[in-house]
Formats: structure tokens, sequence, C-alpha cells
């Protein structure tokens, strides 16, 4: 069966994957096999500090989202799926998650479709300046 991915939104501070926004009702009727997952958001989630040094490269909410998509690919067979018919699907924050696992080398391959909805990465918030965040939030 087809699989839809679904990574809810929240503007990458708030949300959970336990929204009524879209229920699974529709989908399950048309044999389409729904998965959601939450990630890190807010602080823990997407201040990236840059230091590779300090071994904080990139940020912990996109990489719980890549996780939970190599987990989908590996897994999802198990539970009727079919780990070559995964669509990436996305709401505002979500939308804009989507878009940024297309281009990421580190997703590459692990799904095959993608939907974006209501969000971007052009979007003023999807992509912040990290500069003096640490700082500001140790104060």
């Amino acid at each position: 069966l087809p699989v839809m991915l679904y990574i809810y939104g929240g503007g990458f501070t708030e949300g959970t994957s336990g929204t009524d926004l879209y229920g699974p009702d529709f989908l399950v009727q048309n044999d389409i096999v729904l998965v959601t997952f939450n990630y890190r958001v807010g602080a823990l989630g997407f201040l990236c500090c840059q230091s590779e040094e300090d071994g904080v490269p990139g940020n912990a909410g996109f990489k719980d989202q890549n996780m939970a998509i190599r987990w989908v690919v590996d897994n999802i067979a198990a539970f009727g799926g079919d780990p070559k018919k995964v669509t990436l699907v996305g709401h505002s924050a979500g939308a804009a998650s989507v878009q940024y696992h297309l281009i990421s080398e580190a997703s590459k391959g692990l799904f095959q479709r993608a939907i974006v909805m209501s969000g971007s990465t052009y979007c003023s918030w999807s992509l912040t300046e990290q500069r003096n965040w640490v700082e500001k939030l140790a104060k």
C-alpha cells in the first residue's frame, strides 16, 4: 500500500503529531498507510550552534525527522506499506521541512513524492539567523 508520512506544522516552535487538523479516515478508507511522528521543536529542536568542533552541527529537529523517514523506509512493510511508495507531506512548518528534505543529501532517495501545504522554505520564519540566540537564551 502507498504510505503518507505527515510532518506537522507549528512554526518550528510548537506542535504535535496528535493533531485533529487532518483525520486519517479518508486515507484509511482509500488504502493509504498514514504515519505521523513527533520531533523536537523550539530551542531543543531548531537552535543550531553550527559548531563542528563542539559536536553539534545541524539541528536536532531535522535530524529527528530524517530518522523518522528512515524508520518508515526500514519498517513500513511490516504494517502493509510499500517503502518504495512513500509520500512526504507537510503543513506550514512541516511543508518547509518537506522542502528541506527534498534538497537534503541525508534524505535523498528515502521518499518518492512530496506534498507541500501552506508553507515554504521561502517563508520568513523557515530560516532564521541564529547569531546571538544562544547568548539570549542563556541570559
